[in-house]
């Protein structure tokens, strides 16, 4: 069924041909193929190419934003860009387009801080990277739960004592997880 759609649309020789004769004749399409510049009209274009300060690449069209890249301008493996860890002040912070005023919650804060990362590996570390209910010690799987929810009790976030280490399952489990409490329950972790 490949290669059937279409079939009937395919053009002769013959007739490609006298349509190209008829563009030639109307100056429109490919009206220029088989014929030749003066040297002087090659001059003139030489000289102004000569002028110009941006000469396009190989493989780069003018207006064509991404373009195919050749064996030459393609990334090779190892190849560090120029801009890699380079700071720049002009458009970061309050001066980026986008700056939305440092709208950056409490809780992303507070997990991306280099704290919360000792309080949470001093966690597993006490309880032996081994869930307390459920006893599954594969790691990878584990997460730190605030046994006094951390939005009651802020003062306790980084406290050890107020941590303990439950598996992905047992932590779905509890009452206060990802912030859903059960206001029945809710007594019974305080």
């Amino acid at each position: 069924m490949r290669g059937t759609l279409g079939k009937h649309w395919k053009l002769s020789k013959k007739v490609k041909k006298k349509k190209s004769e008829l563009a030639i004749k109307l100056g429109i399409g490919k009206w220029f193929k088989g014929r030749k510049y003066s040297k002087e009209h090659c001059k003139k274009i030489s000289e102004y190419q000569k002028t110009r300060k941006h000469q396009p690449q190989e493989g780069f069209q003018k207006g064509c934003v991404a373009h195919q890249l050749t064996k030459k301008t393609r990334f090779k493996k190892g190849y560090i860009p120029w801009h890699k860890n380079k700071h720049t002040p002009k458009t970061s912070g309050k001066n980026h387009w986008n700056w939305k005023g440092g709208k950056s919650n409490l809780t992303n804060k507070i997990f991306s801080s280099l704290e919360y990362k000792m309080w949470r590996n001093s966690v597993f570390t006490r309880d032996n990277f081994i869930c307390q209910d459920c006893g599954y010690s594969k790691g990878g799987n584990l997460e730190a739960h605030h046994i006094k929810p951390r939005y009651i009790f802020p003062e306790l976030t980084f406290a050890i004592d107020n941590g303990i280490t439950l598996c992905k399952d047992c932590h779905k489990k509890t009452n206060t997880y990802g912030g859903k409490v059960n206001r029945k329950k809710n007594d019974s972790c305080i």
